[in-house]
């Protein structure tokens, strides 16, 4: 009875939707039966039919041609269920990047026979990340435009459980007292030990050259993995040296009012980043910076082995 009601309300808040609540164990989920797609990753250009026939086998899985009114002809490879992509529906058209805040707002895909499908040219292609789904093969064959951020390597060395240098993504412009810091950060001056929405951790120390920071966005286990500090490295400049740090009690945090803040893993900020009044960024994260590296590797698939101690 009450996933009737809780359906009917679906359906008058979303009528042009296929949404339903089901029950899954003691908890309920809403399902999307007209989604389609995938967005794991962006390729750069448009292909040919043709092209993608020939990039979807090395997936192993399924490819499915479609149009889209705002972005036309697109087709989606490696997606492991054929049910799924075999379908019109909504798909989410943003890629999560590093870096970036998450963006859901969807186009709606209509799907192309076979026939249709190998008569247009210029798709634009999206493409789903799967176990050995010939994502490697894939990126040296073509250039990737856009990676989500979970199979971006900075992403990766950042979440890699191992010690290592902690590079800052962000400087906030100014200096902070102690409060000033964890009201801008957290929400309050009180102890804080969950975050959500707005609000991120931040854990204050002093680096060897007796410069005092917080650091935002780490966790007590960041901590325990932390050998070194880098400052932002921007664009176009050399690259900062390594620094020790080492972290403070609450007590002595307390007592300094003229910390530098520092954001750490950007991509964790999310939907609270508009509140820093940032001064610096690191390179990576300028649209000038090429991810496409001279010799045809992808900086984003490289992994960062001198972070790593």
């Amino acid at each position: 009875m009450f996933e009737r009601i809780l359906n009917s309300m679906l359906k008058k808040a979303y009528p042009e939707r296929d949404f339903s609540i089901e029950k899954v164990g003691k908890k309920r989920f809403m399902i999307a039966h007209d989604e389609t797609g995938c967005n794991d990753y962006l390729l750069e250009g448009t292909y040919s039919y043709e092209e993608i026939i020939k990039l979807n086998e090395l997936t192993g899985y399924t490819a499915s041609f479609g149009f889209c009114e705002e972005l036309g002809s697109v087709a989606f490879i490696g997606i492991p269920n054929p049910d799924y992509a075999k379908r019109d529906g909504y798909f989410n058209h943003k890629v999560h990047e590093y870096g970036t805040p998450r963006d859901e707002s969807e186009y709606f895909f209509k799907l192309y026979s076979d026939e249709e499908a190998k008569e247009v040219g210029n798709y634009t292609v999206y493409g789903m990340r799967a176990r050995d789904d010939g994502f490697e093969e894939i990126s040296k064959l073509v250039r990737i435009e856009k990676l989500s951020y979970v199979y971006d390597s900075r992403y990766q060395a950042k979440s890699a459980k191992v010690k290592k240098v902690y590079d800052m993504d962000c400087k906030v412009a100014g200096t902070y007292s102690y409060d000033e810091a964890k009201l801008l950060a957290t929400g309050t001056t009180e102890k804080k030990e969950s975050f959500s929405g707005k609000d991120q951790p931040i854990y204050f120390a002093m680096l060897d050259d007796n410069t005092p920071v917080g650091i935002i966005g780490i966790w007590p286990k960041d901590i325990e993995q932390m050998v070194g500090f880098r400052t932002v490295w921007e664009f176009n400049r050399e690259e900062p040296k390594i620094q020790d740090i080492r972290f403070l009690s609450d007590e002595e945090a307390a007592s300094i009012n003229n910390y530098s803040l520092y954001i750490y893993n950007y991509s964790y900020i999310g939907i609270g980043k508009e509140k820093y009044n940032i001064e610096s960024r690191d390179r990576t994260l300028d649209r000038r910076f090429n991810f496409h590296l001279p010799d045809g590797t992808d900086y984003r698939l490289i992994e960062h082995k001198e972070l790593f101690r």
